[in-house]
């Protein structure tokens, strides 16, 4: 007869441990004079937290009865250690703390001053029609008219098969049609014209916008720009979150050389209800445009929320309907913020481009001088972390590492036993 011992088992779960941790600020951290610090703390088994007290150097700074427990607390002006001590009280009487200890010491440093505000032209590319992988451009946010229509189209609304990607700050923009007048005073596009959109032109550029989304180019056309200075751009509103600095990029000569821009391209800025200007603008005349899309670039510094961003066109002379080549247009505008300069390539068809300054940290070499910040590189360039080797590219590689202790265990077990099963098959 066989026995069988049965074991049995007892789990035993202990409660949840009362607890309660000072979170932020760190043990041992040091922290500006004159400044505020939030304090934060968490308990373990927080629902039967009754409530939780902050003292300060042994001083009752303040309770909170629920979640989240914050406190705000105020340096103050002397140089000192301080010690921070969190007591939570448990329901059944339970009490427990934790306790930190902190520096304060020193001066917060001044925050730089705001720049200047200004306007300023920085300068163009020549013949772009890719702004994702030719030039790194439209990084904080872009806006194109009718991108990639399926037919012409002429005299069309200005928001039709638009691609709005403008940045949270900027806009967002206000279309109206001729008898929309109580939208006339928030209006982002001239109504002299009235301005409107055309698109879907096969001989027109196709573009591959910041996104990657490839179609033929639009424009906004303003006939009120023929021979004439036209605010084509009224008003986009800057809002909250507007950087100090940033660049508008405006896309102009994408169509087969009509409404081009040739005697004005300025964008201006309203600043606190006052105009601003930029000291120079591009003027650039019939012999800058062939067709292929330029984009010229604006510095914007100092500006805050309420301003406004404006640009003035001056256009080709004679007719000003659709059908016609006078008039002005630009097919795109694009948002960068600064980050690093970078002198921009030369415009294919030996058209040189000045410094634009882009928003990418790094640019790729190519046989221009120098290059944008996303060109494609120059036959026989590499990438950033090869080499050249005998006219191939090659990676670097790391060292060879040793097999691992298991594969090397079978390789030594098949090294024995290999032999042996052979010995005994003959």
């Amino acid at each position: 007869m066989k026995e069988f011992v049965v074991l049995l088992c007892a789990v035993l779960v202990q409660p949840a441990l009362a607890q309660v941790t000072i979170t932020s600020p760190a043990d041992g951290s040091t922290h500006f004079l004159n400044t505020t610090v939030e304090v934060r703390a968490s308990c373990q088994n927080s629902s039967r937290v009754q409530h939780v007290d902050l003292y300060v150097d042994g001083v009752y700074s303040g309770r909170n009865t629920s979640e989240p427990y914050r406190w705000s607390w105020d340096t103050g002006s002397t140089a000192a250690l301080h010690t921070l001590r969190a007591v939570a009280q448990y329901q059944g009487g339970v009490a427990v703390e934790d306790l930190i200890t902190v520096q304060v010491a020193g001066v917060a440093p001044t925050p730089p001053p705001a720049p200047p505000t200004a306007v300023t032209f920085v300068g163009v590319d020549t013949d772009v029609t890719d702004f994702q992988n030719v030039v790194d451009y439209g990084n904080a946010g872009y806006w194109f008219p009718q991108f990639n229509a399926s037919g012409p189209r002429s005299g069309r609304p200005t928001e039709e098969n638009e691609r709005n990607g403008l940045p949270p700050w900027a806009g967002p923009m206000t279309h109206m049609l001729i008898h929309e007048v109580w939208k006339f005073p928030q209006r982002t596009f001239s109504q002299d014209g009235p301005t409107k959109s055309a698109g879907g032109n096969p001989s027109w550029n196709s573009f591959t916008l910041p996104n990657g989304d490839f179609g033929l180019s639009g424009i906004v056309f303003d006939p009120h720009a023929a021979d004439n200075t036209s605010q084509t751009v009224n008003r986009i509103n800057l809002g909250p979150g507007t950087p100090p600095s940033f660049y508008l990029r405006i896309v102009v000569d994408n169509t087969d050389l009509r409404h081009n821009p040739i005697n004005r391209i300025r964008a201006r800025g309203v600043h606190n209800g006052v105009s601003i200007e930029p000291p120079t603008y591009p003027t650039p005349g019939l012999a800058a445009f062939n067709g292929i899309a330029d984009v010229y670039t604006f510095r914007y510094d100092g500006f805050v929320p309420g301003d406004l961003i404006k640009i003035q066109f001056n256009g080709m002379p004679g007719s000003t309907n659709n059908g016609g080549s006078g008039g002005a247009s630009f097919a795109g505008l694009l948002f960068d913020v600064p980050a690093t300069l970078q002198p921009q390539p030369q415009g294919s068809g030996g058209a040189s481009s000045t410094a634009a300054p882009s928003s990418a940290s790094a640019a790729a070499p190519s046989s221009a001088a120098s290059t944008a910040p996303g060109a494609t590189p120059s036959a026989g360039a590499l990438p950033p972390g090869r080499r050249s080797g005998g006219g191939c590219a090659i990676s670097p590689r790391p060292e060879a590492l040793a097999p691992p202790l298991p594969v090397l265990l079978l390789l030594l077990l098949a090294g024995g036993l290999l032999p042996a099963m052979v010995r005994r098959s003959d």
